[in-house]
């Protein structure tokens, strides 16, 4: 007769309740999260490192109010019993996040705890979550408005910088941008950052992981007939186009005057202008798939003081990283094609 000796060792139930589990952490930290956008996934594991399996009584978040949802095997609930791990194996448990608004403007963190409980143990995982309200913008128009710092502004779909419009943005301001996003500027846009407080314009999601990948918004367009743009002091990064102009006048005056800035990780370009009037100093455009810089059908540019550098490390490319043409060549085999006025300064 075969009972006891026939379950394979691993699934036989210790008797010894002094054994103890292991963790793959002790901690489960989220980025700075925005309110009422739901986090990545996060993963911890729970190991029996022990010949015989353990039944796990409960596995539990301690506050029934969490803002955080687990999971196992498939099922998301607040609380679980009767888990068995047998020997040897180990238990994924998957965390997410999403945080209700707080109406504050500044940071606030948020802490909860998974309880997992077997013998006589009771072990404690932290969840922990730096939280920030944004305010929201979707499919916006603006009309002489001031951004300021606090709050993030958070660009869900689109802004639309109306002709006639100015939008100031004020040092320390932090503008996020969701997937697809973009700001278009038929007015003005004036960003007055400092060196102590550069404006932000980046990816809406604030993962370490999404730190330094491009494409993660699509870009600043200057559209036809906007003028007197001013950028100064302003961080942009981990979009398709950083800034793209296309803003043909009769004159040679500055539509756009960008300095003391730095455009980063771009899918496509870092400025990319055509038939327009743009004036740099003090740049620092690097790692841009396409074009650091790319001025097209003619225009008026200079570029001074300047250092444009692509050494990516995430992608490989070919082209120029800087390319200046008085023509550019359309998709239905015709072109167009104006003067080209070129300075570049020690850069």
């Amino acid at each position: 007769m075969c009972v006891y000796s026939c379950i394979p060792e691993d699934e036989v139930l210790t008797e010894d309740f002094t054994l103890k589990l292991e963790f793959s952490t002790d901690t489960v930290n989220f980025d700075t999260l925005i309110t009422d956008i739901p986090s990545i996934t996060k993963r911890f594991k729970i190991y029996n490192p022990h010949k015989n399996a353990i039944n796990i009584s409960s596995i539990q978040l301690e506050n029934s109010d969490s803002p955080y949802q687990i999971s196992i095997n498939g099922e998301q609930s607040d609380s679980y019993n009767d888990i068995t791990i047998l020997g040897s194996d180990s238990l994924l448990i998957l965390v997410k996040s999403e945080i209700a608004s707080k109406n504050s403007s500044t940071s606030f963190t948020i802490a909860d705890a998974v309880n997992v409980k077997y013998h006589s143990y009771q072990d404690r995982i932290v969840l922990l979550t730096v939280g920030t309200d944004a305010k929201f913008l979707n499919s916006s128009v603006v009309c002489d408005e001031i951004w300021d710092a606090g709050s993030p502004y958070f660009i869900n779909e689109l802004i639309l910088v109306d002709s006639l419009c100015t939008l100031t943005i004020n040092a320390g301001a932090r503008i996020l941008m969701g997937n697809d996003a973009a700001i278009y500027v038929k007015g003005t846009l004036i960003i007055n950052g400092t060196a102590e407080s550069p404006v932000t314009i980046q990816n809406a999601r604030l993962d370490k992981s999404l730190e330094n990948v491009p494409g993660q918004w699509d870009a600043i367009y200057f559209l036809q007939g906007s003028k007197n743009n001013k950028i100064d002091h302003a961080h942009i990064k981990n979009g398709n186009i950083g800034l793209r102009i296309g803003s043909p006048d009769e004159n040679e005056d500055f539509d756009l005057i960008v300095s003391n800035t730095k455009i980063q990780n771009m899918a496509l370009a870092g400025i990319l202008a055509f038939s327009s009037d743009v004036y740099g100093y003090n740049l620092l455009i690097n790692n841009c798939k396409n074009y650091l810089i790319g001025n097209f059908a003619g225009g008026n540019y200079k570029y001074q003081h300047c250092t444009l550098s692509n050494f990516p490390t995430d992608f490989f490319r070919q082209d120029p990283s800087v390319q200046f043409s008085d023509i550019l060549f359309l998709d239905n085999n015709t072109s167009i094609k104006a003067p080209l006025k070129v300075v570049i300064q020690n850069s």
